[in-house]
């Protein structure tokens, strides 16, 4: 399951920092996780909450339709209990998305300082001859 996955997950920069996100394939339309030939979710037994509530949606105000084309909106019936336990997962989802959006600065602060602390201690191990070497590979891509 991890390969099928792998294969569509995708960086949205949107943010401002990176976020993993799936993307379909080229010339594929709907979620990369649905396998078209057997009909099914090839995730459904640990379904990420966005799919739970799917095409629910919640932005810290109310509630919305995600997709207006959904096929199944209009067919069939909706119980309570179905409204409240995707309401559930579209609040569940929303809050997540928060707490990601507050970490991931903070995580990539930290990763980016030990790149920095990283390539400083690189830097002071180099001889003066590995230092002029570097110096004239950067001057050559500047020109």
């Amino acid at each position: 399951m991890l390969a099928s996955i792998s294969q569509n997950i995708g960086m949205n920069m949107d943010g401002g920092f990176p976020q993993l996100v799936l993307e379909t394939k080229e010339g594929q339309a709907g979620c990369p996780m649905y396998d078209h030939d057997n009909k099914n979710c090839q995730i459904h037994h640990d379904m990420p909450l966005n799919c739970q509530a799917y095409p629910l949606g919640y932005n810290g105000e109310k509630y919305f339709v995600t997709d207006k084309a959904c096929k199944g909106l209009g067919e069939g019936e909706m119980t309570a209990e179905q409204l409240r336990i995707q309401r559930d997962s579209a609040k569940n989802d929303y809050d997540a998305r928060i707490e990601s959006n507050t970490l991931v600065p903070l995580l990539y602060s930290i990763i980016m300082g030990d790149l920095v602390d990283q390539s400083k201690k690189a830097m002071e191990n180099m001889t003066d001859d590995q230092k002029t070497q570097l110096q004239d590979l950067i001057k050559e891509e500047e020109d």
